[in-house]
């Protein structure tokens, strides 16, 4: 779903800035301050398990006040090559990261057989 706009300005932004490399990214519908991991029979916020800031309860903040978060999508890499043998990764360093913010849909990413269905819609007219 990228536009071949999107795309250009991503590799424009690239060689801008001459990074390690570019990752497209997008952000969170579910925050991650809000998330939960199983433990015998409770749960333990996230959270728990993050260096933070300050000790406080995330999970009862709302949403709109917490830090806004990004996750990376499938939409666009681009990485120097030399970053497999320098750092044994594609990325490279992690300092040496910059980001590009696919729009909307343009960073949908098909994971499963729900994300197919929506795909499918999408092509077919059926969703907006």
């Amino acid at each position: 779903f990228r536009s071949p706009e999107s795309i250009r300005d991503a590799w424009e932004r690239y060689k801008l800035y001459k990074p390690e490399s570019l990752r497209s990214i997008e952000r969170c519908k579910q925050h991650p301050y809000k998330m939960w991991i199983k433990k015998e029979d409770h749960i333990l916020p996230l959270s728990s398990m993050m260096t933070l800031p300050e000790k406080c309860n995330y999970y009862e903040m709302p949403t709109q006040i917490l830090p806004e978060i990004y996750v990376q999508n499938a939409a666009l890499e681009i990485a120097k090559m030399s970053n497999i043998a320098k750092y044994d990764n594609v990325s490279g360093s992690g300092q040496g990261i910059i980001y590009y913010e696919f729009p909307g849909r343009e960073g949908f990413d098909i994971n499963d057989m729900d994300d197919w269905h929506i795909a499918e819609n999408i092509m077919g007219g059926n969703l907006p």
